[in-house]
């Protein structure tokens, strides 16, 4: 059986944790413990604002590093931002 791509695992883990981190027709939406963070589509529609929420989100204390892979992964997907897998 072929190995699993690194877009394949994080595509897998993003659907492990559709609990966590989902998109919306308009958000991002982080959701930990009943509360939500949302952060709207327009807000990261480009490498360079994904960048900034990724620094953004690193000083919460409740996000993780799979919330935070799967924020990037489904922006770019959204926005068809291509990104580089890296073997």
């Amino acid at each position: 059986m072929p190995e699993e791509s690194i877009l394949e695992r994080v595509i897998n883990d993003i659907l492990d944790k559709q609990d966590q981190v989902k998109i919306t027709d308009k958000a991002i939406v982080f959701t930990v413990e009943n509360a939500s963070y949302e952060i709207r589509l327009g807000q990261c529609n480009s490498h360079q604002r994904i960048l900034y929420w990724v620094t953004h989100l690193l000083e919460k204390s409740w996000v993780t590093p799979q919330m935070v892979t799967s924020f990037v992964w489904l922006a770019c997907w959204h926005h068809k931002l291509p990104f580089q897998e890296f073997d």
